[in-house]
């Protein structure tokens, strides 16, 4: 029964302690006017966290372009990367699974503004911006990454 209830203890707290896990990183002197962007979604999401994928992208898209920036629509991250038309990769991506029996998704969101660069004769991976968050949620994560991407998206200009 101590073991029961020390489960269940465990798992009421975890979504308080988890809901404030994230980290952020802008550069400062950066500015998204003028640059040229590709938006790429990684759904790593499965058991119907995340199924308003494609709403996350166009908006991610909408808010680039009013902030400036010129989107250039790319069929795989890699071909973008290594055109040189596309100066940076945005990469949206969500991490999540439905955790059982209590049926919330556990998940991990990143976003990310990156660009590679030639250091040496080595192609590095330099990045403008990265946020990271941790979080778990009743139903799915629809609305909170689209708020998320919003929030973030408003430090690129």
């Amino acid at each position: 029964m101590k073991r029961l209830f020390t489960i269940l203890l465990f798992l009421l707290s975890t979504p308080v302690s988890a809901q404030n896990t994230h980290s952020s990183y802008v550069d400062p002197n950066f500015t998204i006017k003028g640059k040229l962007i590709s938006v790429f979604i990684i759904d790593k999401a499965t058991t119907a966290c995340w199924t308003n994928i494609g709403e996350v992208k166009s908006y991610a898209e909408k808010k680039l372009s009013d902030a400036g920036a010129i989107i250039i629509k790319s069929k795989s991250m890699a071909k973008s990367m290594l055109n040189s038309n596309t100066e940076f990769a945005l990469n949206i991506a969500l991490h999540a699974q439905r955790v059982e029996p209590t049926g919330w998704c556990y998940g991990h969101m990143s976003m990310n503004l990156s660009k590679p660069v030639i250091y040496n004769s080595e192609i590095l991976m330099g990045f403008a911006s990265k946020n990271d968050a941790q979080k778990f949620k009743r139903k799915n994560f629809n609305m909170e990454i689209l708020d998320w991407v919003g929030k973030h998206l408003k430090n690129y200009d």
